[in-house]
Parts: structure tokens; sequence; C-alpha cells
């Protein structure tokens, strides 16, 4: 199984809850486990193979865990590193208490290869991506920097982003 797809079952796992649509969209961001198109066809797949079962909750998508989703995420535990665990853990824990928020600023810093680094950020409104830049550098300290400087300043650059796309 796909460290994603195993990821996400595990996170649906520790909820013991459906998750909104929305909310599921804003963790995956959150705890970096995939990003929004990827997980969304990793939830097709897994509900597909009837790991995952979707249902209509006030006219919105929400998604739960099936008993056969708990056996192969069980089946697999140790495949998953203990940051990613811990990630999810924590974030499910959030949900729970309702203290998740919803409508933020996120960025995150992947790797495409040995050389060349993605900066990522964006905005999330409800749950749903507002926009996603990503920048290639080769620097990771570059990257951190970009990273300090979105989150300092996301206000201030979202209402740039919107004017300057508006004109």
């Amino acid at each position: 199984m796909e460290t994603v797809n195993l990821a996400i079952l595990y996170l649906l796992k520790q909820l013991q809850v459906a998750i909104p649509r929305r909310r599921f969209i804003d963790v995956l961001y959150e705890t970096e486990i995939t990003n929004y198109y990827e997980g969304l066809s990793a939830m097709g797949s897994l509900k597909n193979e009837e790991y995952v079962r979707s249902t209509q909750i006030g006219g919105e998508e929400h998604f739960v865990i099936t008993q056969k989703g708990i056996e192969i995420t069980e089946a697999n535990d140790s495949k998953l590193t203990v940051g990613i665990k811990k990630k999810i853990a924590d974030c499910a824990e959030k949900i729970l208490r309702g203290e998740h928020d919803l409508s933020r600023a996120y960025t995150k810093i992947t790797a495409l290869s040995d050389e060349t680094l993605y900066f990522q950020c964006g905005m999330l409104d409800n749950g749903e991506p507002q926009y996603e830049l990503r920048i290639a550098t080769q620097d990771r300290e570059q990257a951190r920097r970009m990273a300090e400087f979105f989150r300092a300043n996301s206000s201030e650059l979202h209402e740039k982003i919107f004017k300057l796309l508006g004109e």
C-alpha cells in the first residue's frame, strides 16, 4: 500500500468519526501528507477499494474508515514514520477538540530532486484552497526564509496577490 493512502487511513482511524471533505483537505496541507489533487485521488482509490466510505451529511461529503480500512492500517502500521504519525495524531486531536482552523495560510518545502526544492505557499478558506504558489529553489535556507516571510506577512501578501490578479 502506498504511504499516502496509509497515512490517510491512519488519520481516519485516529479520528474515529466522519470528517468533512473541506476539513480533510485542510488536514492534508497541515500534516504535509500530500497535496490537494493527489489527496483527493488517493481518497478516490481508498473508496473504490472499500477502505473508506463516504456519506452525505448536511449536503456535504464526509469520509469515514471502514473495518477493512482499519485492518489494513493495523497490518501496515510500521510503514509510517513516527514523525508523520505524530503530526496526524496531533491534527486529529485538534479536530476532535474543535480547535482546527479552516481558514489560514500555509507553507511547505518539498524536495523535487537532490538539487531542487519547491517552496509552496497558499491560502485556505473553509478548508478549500484559494490559491497555491510553487517556486523552485536550489537553496534550503532561501526556501526557509521564504516560508518565514510568507507566514509573517500572509495577510498583506494575500491582498496584494488578489489585487494584482484582479487588475
